[in-house]
């Protein structure tokens, strides 16, 4: 007998939460099960996670007591093991309600940005969506990384622009000199004036601007893929 896998959904959105429910029943193999709790908020979670176990977590980052990468930054601190799945919101609406989509990759993306909260924060939303993520604080250390696994594949390159020692255009221009066919996204919370004087032109090249939702990067890395 398999063990019931236990699931801490952490949501205020009722309906959102009845189409994972939904979706979980359908989706459980035959000779397992899931049992799952649901919280409306972080504060209940955070007490929860200290009181019991679980072996994933589905989090919603539009809690009303917190948002964004503050909402995935406290519960990684606590869990740093445990695997973080990020519903993504549809922008049609179906029979009233916005559906839940999960784009899920099995590409390898190479991410790099020096900002340790913004690394973790796209790197647990991939991998939540089933990408292979490599990560680098910086270009240097990203091209040691890439040359230590020569025989593992990059489908996509998603780096910042603006970084101490090497930018991410000069990070871009080694390695497509070496993989021509490399896809990249860049980032940065920088105006496009700044970014200009780095050889980047927004109107011409993919740009995800800083700060992002899980929804805006799980679709750009997807259409960079695609593309």
């Amino acid at each position: 007998m398999v063990n019931p896998i236990h699931i801490l959904l952490v949501s205020d959105d009722l309906p959102i939460a009845d189409i994972i429910q939904k979706v979980l029943e359908d989706t459980t193999l035959p000779d397992s099960s899931f049992s799952y709790t649901r919280v409306n908020t972080l504060h209940e979670a955070t007490l929860l996670l200290r009181q019991e176990l679980f072996d994933a977590i589905i989090l919603a980052l539009d809690l009303p007591d917190s948002s964004g990468v503050e909402t995935f930054e406290s519960v990684h601190i606590q869990i740093p093991d445990m695997p973080i799945i990020v519903p993504v919101k549809a922008e049609a609406e179906q029979d009233g309600m916005q559906v839940v989509q999960m784009p899920f990759g099995k590409e390898c993306v190479l991410l790099v940005e020096d900002d340790q909260a913004v690394r973790a924060f796209a790197a647990r939303v991939l991998k939540g969506q089933g990408y292979t993520v490599l990560e680098a604080p910086s270009g240097m250390e990203a091209l040691l990384m890439v040359n230590q696994q020569r025989d593992r594949q990059i489908d996509l390159l998603v780096t910042d622009i603006i970084m101490p020692q090497m930018s991410g255009k000069a990070l871009t221009d080694v390695l497509q000199s070496h993989y021509p066919d490399l896809k990249v996204l860049f980032m940065t919370g920088y105006p496009p004036e700044t970014v200009a004087m780095h050889g980047i032109d927004d109107t011409e090249i993919a740009v995800l601007p800083k700060p992002f939702s899980q929804d805006r990067i799980v679709k750009q890395v997807r259409e960079m893929l695609d593309a």
